[in-house]
């Protein structure tokens, strides 16, 4: 399931961001945010680029944090994907990849603020 990144700046569906220890990162975040946190942790830096070719999106990310002494490195492909046409909709669908796998990232966590 896909979700809007407008729709979670007015208000929507939101979600909270455990680190591996399970120490809350964020809360009340948007899709976008919580993808953000997720990618970031320990100074990680991301880059959602079009393809070569054109046809879709990748999500390339760093080896190691920039805090190390290996993190002045290039960004690598990392493992999401997505075919969409504009760079909006791939961002909403490779965020929610990023959340739904959260563990892939350091074992974090994502839940959904939801009573």
């Amino acid at each position: 399931m896909l979700y809007d990144n407008d729709k979670f700046e007015r208000g929507g569906r939101t979600f909270t961001v455990l680190n591996r220890h399970g120490e809350v990162q964020t809360q009340n975040a948007s899709l976008s945010e919580a993808a953000q946190t997720v990618l970031g942790y320990d100074g990680h830096e991301y880059e959602i680029r079009r393809c070569e070719n054109n046809k879709g999106f990748w999500l390339y990310v760093s080896q190691f944090s920039r805090n190390s002494s290996c993190g002045g490195r290039p960004l690598v492909r990392g493992r999401c994907y997505s075919a969409a046409d504009t760079e909006a909709e791939a961002e909403t669908e490779i965020f929610q990849d990023v959340i739904d796998h959260a563990s892939f990232w350091d074992d974090q966590t994502v839940m959904t603020d939801e009573a």
